[in-house]
């Protein structure tokens, strides 16, 4: 989700968590990178999203093209329209499954990926008002992710106002999504409420309105029990 997203949403594929990473940011993704690495010594790969469906994060994830289309996407161009948006998101994500997430995968590292096609979703699809892009979605992830689909995504979810106080405690950093009003944001984030009741048992919505400690918390007992299956 965008810095201004009023849900957030990490993806766990087991040898993956969800997380739209501002609301509750993307230090929850490396905290539980920590606890993978420490307390139950696997091997781990933190993969920030490189479609980025409304957020920043320049990550070194090693998918340069995917870079590319981010900048393009965040930044806006003439002559861009919803349609054109949407097949560029996944664009992005394809050369950051290819240059990532599936190499990780097959040398048997989990994979924490910060935001992913739950953002498409919430976005796309809710926030900016393209219901009619729902099946399109859905078979467009299908032939992108393939067997490689997230074993849990973990949604952060905060209401509005509450996202918009965290985020004026911050330094701002402006993209156009950003500037998206509030009633986008609490489109986004029935989106993303859409999205985890569409995936049944892997979608995890965590409150996030609580203190980082409490979240933490109960993010690290959903990866406890899906790494246990």
């Amino acid at each position: 989700a965008a810095a201004q997203d009023p849900l957030a949403g990490l993806g766990l594929l087991r040898g993956r968590l969800h997380h739209p990473d501002d609301l509750v940011p993307v230090l929850r993704v490396h905290q539980v990178d920590d606890h993978l690495r420490l307390a139950e010594a696997h091997e781990v790969a933190v993969a920030l999203d490189e479609a980025g469906d409304g957020r920043r994060a320049r990550s070194a994830s090693g998918a340069p093209r995917a870079e590319k289309i981010r900048e393009i996407l965040l930044k806006g161009y003439e002559g861009g329209s919803p349609l054109s948006d949407f097949f560029l998101f996944w664009a992005a994500r394809v050369e950051h499954m290819r240059a990532k997430i599936i190499p990780s995968l097959r040398s048997g590292k989990h994979v924490i990926s910060d935001r992913f096609d739950s953002a498409t979703f919430g976005f796309q699809i809710y926030g900016e008002k393209h219901p009619h892009l729902a099946d399109a979605f859905w078979a467009i992830r299908e032939a992108v992710l393939g067997k490689h689909v997230p074993d849990a995504y973990i949604i952060l979810d905060i209401p509005v106002e509450a996202a918009e106080r965290r985020r004026a405690a911050r330094t701002p950093r402006k993209d156009r999504f950003d500037e998206k009003d509030r009633a986008f944001q609490k489109r986004t984030r029935a989106g993303f409420k859409a999205f985890a009741k569409a995936i049944g048992s892997r979608a995890h919505i965590v409150n996030a309105n609580r203190t980082p400690e409490e979240v933490d918390k109960d993010i690290w007992a959903i990866v406890r029990k899906v790494l246990r299956r």
